[in-house]
């Protein structure tokens, strides 16, 4: 696992919701779509299909869609099974769960997959009609939550979409607040607190007029 580290930022070499070897194995990314089924109680598939009418209402159905951290590839399949004319590109910082999405996802000639860091995207400006991510933003550092933002933004078109799925946060549904709160220390998500009481809102709109 040590040489899966090289290159990599600090924050994400550390362990995930008691993962063993956190994202830097395969064995890890084969469990992952299980685990978070057993935490969710057999919704979390449901909870990423969240993002599809959305896209069905927004996004350009032929164009050409980037999906930061697509992980082991669950919400890529959907959004390929739903989008039948759309070129997805499916990004991940982990090279294990990168090729288990690649192994599940072989039969979809419209996908392609690459290894980048969301924080350091190598397109070009305005490369992409949507940009999408699914629970991603609470794994990640403040500054790193800013940095993926301002790069998504970049790589968008002008009129484009960027899709943001993640948990609710503090005060949007006040009577779940204790949830909330609980969540973190139960599930060892070691950047979930920051990102409950982070204004989301300002932030994108920030980043928005940064790369505006």
């Amino acid at each position: 696992a040590q040489d899966l580290k090289e290159g990599l930022p600090e924050y994400f070499t550390r362990n995930f919701h008691f993962q063993t070897d956190g994202y830097l194995s395969e064995a890890s990314a084969r469990r992952y779509d299980h685990q978070v089924e057993i935490l969710f109680t057999g919704a979390a598939g449901a909870m990423r299909r969240q993002i599809l009418p959305i896209l069905k209402n927004a996004a350009n159905p032929q164009g050409h869609w980037l999906e930061v951290a697509c992980g082991a590839g669950s919400a890529t399949r959907a959004v390929l099974e739903t989008f039948p004319k759309t070129k997805v590109t499916a990004l991940d910082i982990s090279g294990p769960y990168l090729k288990v999405a690649q192994e599940k996802l072989k039969k979809y000639p419209r996908v392609d997959f690459t290894q980048s860091n969301a924080a350091q995207l190598d397109f070009k400006d305005e490369t992409f009609d949507v940009v999408y991510s699914v629970y991603l933003l609470h794994e990640l550092p403040r500054k790193e939550r800013e940095k993926v933002l301002h790069e998504a933004y970049r790589v968008l078109k002008p009129g484009g979409l960027l899709l943001i799925a993640d948990s609710l946060q503090i005060n949007d549904e006040p009577e779940l607040n204790w949830a909330l709160e609980r969540f973190p220390k139960i599930y060892h998500e070691p950047f979930y607190k920051d990102y409950l009481n982070d204004n989301l809102e300002a932030l994108l709109s920030k980043v928005s007029n940064q790369t505006a």
